[in-house]
């Protein structure tokens, strides 16, 4: 996928992430603010399937999926995380536009352990690539963010 000729970064794909639990490789492109995901297969790694559209509108940056194909998605400009469900339902669980909660939230991974698993670790930018607000820049940071709380 090719980023649209009037881009402003030219990012075509730019988050990508093998989902085994359902056998699908899962991207966003910024430019075309589009989430998608296509079957492939886990030995050779070709698509078995068309690429479909889970959901418009998600100028995602990055992004981590959790369980039953729940995808957690950051947007850097927009300052927030959003949850994208199988079905297209999009809903943001932190930040705002005016927001320095996860301010250009950059990337997202869930804990690896029995004890953080259900934590979402988001790492910020601090707005730097586009301040809050037009002037407001904090220092990058990582927000932990319970999935139990927006599950």
């Amino acid at each position: 996928m090719t980023a649209p000729t009037n881009a402003s970064t030219h990012l075509g794909i730019d988050g990508l992430r093998y989902h085994a639990e359902d056998g699908h490789l899962y991207y966003s492109s910024p430019e075309r603010s589009l989430f998608c995901r296509v079957p492939i297969s886990g030995l050779t790694g070709e698509a078995t399937g068309p690429i479909s559209v889970v959901a418009t509108g998600v100028s995602g940056d990055d992004f981590a999926i959790g369980t039953g194909g729940i995808a957690y998605v950051t947007q850097n400009p927009a300052n927030t995380v959003v949850r994208v469900r199988p079905d297209g339902a999009v809903t943001v669980i932190a930040g705002a536009l005016n927001s320095t909660l996860v301010a250009g939230a950059t990337s997202a991974v869930f804990g690896r352990t029995m004890f953080d698993a259900d934590k979402l670790y988001v790492v910020t930018n601090g707005g730097l690539a586009k301040p809050v607000d037009g002037n407001i820049v904090t220092g990058g940071k990582v927000v932990r963010i319970d999935r139990l709380g927006f599950e």
